[in-house]
């Protein structure tokens, strides 16, 4: 909900769009560029380093070498699924939170093997990335 109110609803967030969509005109429009994108990476880095501090405090308590699974791939792939709003990335998270989760009661009860829920991630990537251009660009016939 915070990042939602952040990116829609405040003139930072209208600034790190308008960036994002083009660099060029936020320039003219009299943005300050540099200080956005530090901005954004400052943010990102203490979201992040939140997350990694409730993952470190509240499930393995030590520091640990394989503490991170791979989360920042899965991460950009839940990120696409969602359509990149931050509440389609809730669902699309919980979606594949659940395909993971099952993914071992799945090789304890039916004897499938846990690469199969890598597949499903990769099949899952190639039809967004698939239909993301079919949703900009419409096929029309041309009048003669």
């Amino acid at each position: 909900m915070f990042i939602y109110i952040l990116i829609d609803k405040t003139p930072f967030g209208y600034a790190l769009r308008s960036i994002g969509d083009n660099p060029t005109a936020a320039r003219y429009k009299g943005i300050n560029i540099k200080l956005i994108v530090v901005l954004a990476m400052v943010i990102s880095g203490a979201i992040a380093g939140l997350a990694g501090g409730a993952e470190l405090n509240g499930l393995n308590h030590r520091l640990r070498l394989d503490i991170s699974n791979n989360y920042g791939f899965t991460a950009i792939l839940v990120a696409l699924l969602g359509r990149l709003n931050p509440f389609g990335v809730i669902i699309a998270s919980i979606a594949f939170g659940a395909l993971v989760n099952g993914s071992t009661a799945m090789q304890i009860f039916a004897d499938v093997p846990v690469a199969l829920v890598f597949c499903v991630q990769g099949i899952v990537l190639f039809c967004v990335l698939a239909i993301e251009p079919l949703t900009y660009y419409q096929i029309r016939r041309v009048p003669k």
